[in-house]
């Protein structure tokens, strides 16, 4: 048993695994319709999470980069049955796939810890959606700032509460 930064233990057991959300995930109505618990923000090493406004989403991609590249998510426990259904909305295995993101959390293997990547089917067409709408200058943002950690100060003031250390650089 460990105990999670927002005031809970999660147990481990075979019924339960872990999952890193990133975009849509982090929602607390998201939360509470697919029982995710949250345990901790990660970063996660070798992605960008890439989101701007001009693009038709309301939501992030994950954009594979350079080993040095990372980003902030929040690794939440969820049963391993509610797993169907988080492919279900992803669109697995057409639009994502669950790929097992080898993460320890205290010294703990938190094997399998699952992240939903973009397959490259949708990277190609988004790559063509962001040469169509976005400037160079905003490409340029895209790449090199984490606009979406914006996007929910703004829309989701309650996550900078409930997940401080996502929104500190």
């Amino acid at each position: 048993m460990i105990n999670n930064n927002f005031g809970g233990k999660i147990l481990s057991n075979t019924t339960n695994t872990y999952v890193i959300g990133y975009g849509t995930f982090l929602l607390q109505s998201f939360q509470q319709q697919y029982g995710l618990i949250p345990v901790e923000v990660v970063v996660i090493r070798g992605f960008r999470r890439i989101f701007h406004p001009n693009l038709p989403y309301q939501f992030p991609f994950l954009w594979e980069s350079k080993p040095n590249a990372f980003f902030k998510g929040v690794v939440f426990q969820i049963a391993k049955k509610s797993l169907i259904s988080l492919d279900i909305y992803e669109g697995v295995p057409s639009l994502y796939q669950r790929i097992n993101y080898p993460l320890k959390l205290d010294e703990r293997d938190l094997s399998p810890c699952y992240l939903y990547v973009p397959t490259k089917s949708v990277l190609t067409r988004l790559q063509a959606e962001i040469d169509l709408y976005l400037t160079p200058k905003e490409r340029e943002i895209l790449f090199n700032s984490d606009l979406w950690l914006d996007y929910l100060r703004e829309q989701e003031p309650e996550l900078v509460q409930k997940f401080p250390a996502l929104f500190v650089s």
